[in-house]
């Protein structure tokens, strides 16, 4: 399951709990413990988020004093290596 997750991720672009579920035909509690192992194992993290210092590489369109709350995820080298298997 650990790895159709983070493939359903990495092919969907979709992070959330309700994407994910209704992707993979399992209910969203499910994902959430399975994201939870992720996270623990070192599969998916979250991204640093929005700084100032990344705002000349960033194209969100907010200003370094309205920073986006929005929170990101990424997938690890670590879960790259697991769907590539």
């Amino acid at each position: 399951m650990i790895k159709d997750i983070i493939k359903y991720i990495y092919e969907n672009n979709d992070f959330s709990s309700k994407g994910i579920a209704n992707g993979l035909g399992v209910s969203e509690e499910i994902i959430e413990q399975y994201k939870e192992k992720l996270i623990l194992n070192g599969y998916i993290k979250k991204d640093e988020g929005c700084t100032s210092t990344k705002c000349e590489k960033c194209s969100c369109g907010c200003s370094e004093k309205s920073l986006n709350p929005i929170v990101q995820w990424e997938i690890t080298d670590k879960g790259f290596n697991l769907i590539k298997r």
